[in-house]
């Protein structure tokens, strides 16, 4: 399994320079073009996704989940967004390809 944490650059910017050596620690450092992870994943990677705006993340998440489909992976998303009015029907189209389980 691949975990992508997703974390706003604002955020991660006001950690001081002990909580970011350990946030780093525990997780890779990924870009919205890297598909490296998905193809040939460490066991278990835990990854970080820096984003500024949620838009640019939703935009990153769907590419990664269109990336895994057409390869063949199972690729599940969760998010605390998942509640938000809307968030569903402007998430959806991002997706090439859809499968339901």
């Amino acid at each position: 399994m691949t975990f992508i944490c997703a974390y706003e650059a604002a955020d991660i910017a006001k950690l001081d320079k002990q909580q970011q050596r350990l946030l780093m620690e525990h997780h890779g450092l990924i870009h919205a073009d890297n598909y490296n992870e998905l193809v040939c994943p460490n066991p278990n990677s835990h990854i970080i996704l820096l984003y500024q705006e949620q838009k640019y993340l939703d935009e990153a998440i769907a590419e990664y989940i269109n990336e895994g489909l057409r390869r063949g992976q199972i690729c599940i998303h969760a998010s605390v967004h998942l509640n938000n009015a809307g968030y569903i029907q402007n998430f959806h189209p991002k997706l090439s390809i859809i499968k339901k389980i």
